[in-house]
C-alpha cells in the first residue's frame, strides 16, 4: 500500500500507523517519518500481507499520523486519521 503525506513540516518527526482491519485479523505497521526536502513527494509505503481469509470484497485500512514531539498525550499528538476501503481485485489461478 502506498500513500502520500501532505502538509508535513521539514525537521518535524512523525509516527505513522497503518492498520489493515479485517474480520479475523488486525495487522499494524508503524513507520517513522521526517521530511528533509520541500520538493519530495513524501510517499509512504506500508507492507502488509494480503490474507486469503478475508470475508469481504474490500480491504479496509486505517492510517493515523502522530507528532513525535515529547510531552503530548496520544490524543493531542494525533494530527490526522483516514479510514480507507479499497476494492479487492480477485485473480483466477491457472
Amino acid at each position: 500500500m502506498r500513500f502520500q503525506v501532505l502538509g508535513a513540516l521539514i525537521g518535524f518527526k512523525y509516527r505513522i500507523v497503518v492498520q489493515h482491519v479485517d474480520v479475523l485479523l488486525l495487522q499494524e505497521q508503524e513507520i517513522s517519518f521526517s521530511p528533509i526536502d520541500d520538493s519530495a513527494p513524501n510517499v509512504i509505503t506500508a507492507d502488509l500481507a494480503i490474507v486469503d481469509s478475508t470475508k469481504s470484497d474490500l480491504f479496509r485500512f486505517v492510517i493515523q499520523v502522530f507528532d513525535l514531539q515529547g510531552g503530548l498525550s496520544k490524543e493531542m499528538a494525533m494530527l490526522a486519521a483516514r479510514d480507507v476501503s479499497i476494492p479487492l481485485l480477485k485473480r483466477e489461478h491457472t
